[in-house]
């Protein structure tokens, strides 16, 4: 009899997981059947609501005037870039040079702009035409009106009718 103790029923941990996994089975058939989204109601929706019929007299009209719009826009864009020659002290002056390349023309502006910290100390050069580009006047500045001795950051902006740019940060030493 000891041997029929030891013999252990298998059947009974089987049917309980595939009960499980039935249950499970038919858990997923359920959601999918009835949550569902319904595919043909939002394409019917979709479709509804785009008009396939050639534009309209006053649609090709107003797609026509922002063309012309962006047009003129891009028309007047001139691609351009400030170089800074020199900006440096000479004895009681700072001195600054620079130009404008890729476009020639009078009537611009040069607003130059030094920098240290909290302290700026500002100019304006009247632009003339060269041969290939644009040049701001030379400003010479006198040392005295920089407030501080020390590194100043400079930037030089451009603007014109049809163009405005600006130059990269340049260091200039002051010594007073």
């Amino acid at each position: 009899m000891a041997k029929n103790k030891q013999k252990k029923s298998y059947k009974k941990p089987i049917v309980v997981i595939l009960a499980i996994a039935l249950l499970a089975a038919l858990t997923f058939v359920l959601c999918f059947i009835f949550l569902k989204p319904d595919a043909s109601s939002e394409e019917d929706t979709a479709q509804n609501n785009i008009n396939y019929e050639p534009p309209t007299d006053e649609q090709i009209t107003a797609g026509e005037s922002v063309k012309e719009e962006n047009q003129q826009k891009v028309d007047h864009l001139v691609e351009a870039a400030i170089f800074i020659v020199d900006a440096s002290q000479y004895g009681d002056e700072v001195e600054v040079r620079s130009y404008i390349e890729g476009v020639v023309e009078n009537g611009g502006t040069c607003h130059l702009v030094f920098k240290n910290g909290q302290t700026a100390l500002e100019k304006i050069s009247p632009t003339t035409a060269g041969a290939i580009n644009t040049n701001c006047k030379t400003v010479t500045i006198p040392v005295e009106e920089f407030p501080i001795s020390g590194e100043w950051s400079l930037v030089i902006s451009y603007t014109s009718p049809t163009t405005s740019a600006i130059s990269m940060s340049y260091p200039v030493e002051i010594s007073k």
